[in-house]
């Protein structure tokens, strides 16, 4: 079993190239193995969720932690994001965005009893980013 800490929330910055670095709103900050001592900021933070997923192990859950790469070497991207993938928060259901969306985190830690397809079923792939000072 797999616990997942995810942003609920984009993190922004002004910088086009910065922002580009910041985890954005399904994006997976950490993957844990199951009975995790989370710490006080990860259980109280606003911007995030802990999700409990006894269906995917911890090696399974990485996927969502691979960065993007860069398509063309020769040509560095400067926008590439440290998340490729992203869990889709829209797919979710109702009681599942009520939770997201209660900020009072009485329930910090919320158990997605699904199977392994339907958890790669919220996986998204993200799109990549078009650098507008690039030729």
């Amino acid at each position: 079993m797999a616990e997942f800490l995810v942003r609920v929330v984009d993190k922004v910055n002004s910088d086009i190239y910065l922002d580009s670095k910041c985890l954005k709103a399904g994006d997976v900050v950490v993957v844990c193995p199951d009975g995790w001592a989370w710490g006080n900021e990860e259980l109280t933070n606003p911007d995030w969720r802990i999700v409990a997923i006894p269906s995917v192990s911890v090696t399974q859950a990485q996927a969502f932690l691979a960065p993007e790469l860069d398509t063309d070497p020769t040509r560095p991207s400067r926008l590439l994001r440290r998340r490729v993938f992203r869990i889709d928060l829209t797919l979710l259901p109702a009681a599942w965005q009520a939770w997201i969306a209660d900020a009072t985190r009485t329930q910090p830690i919320k158990t997605f009893s699904g199977s392994v397809a339907q958890v790669l079923a919220l996986k998204a792939a993200k799109v990549r980013l078009v650098d507008p000072n690039a030729l």
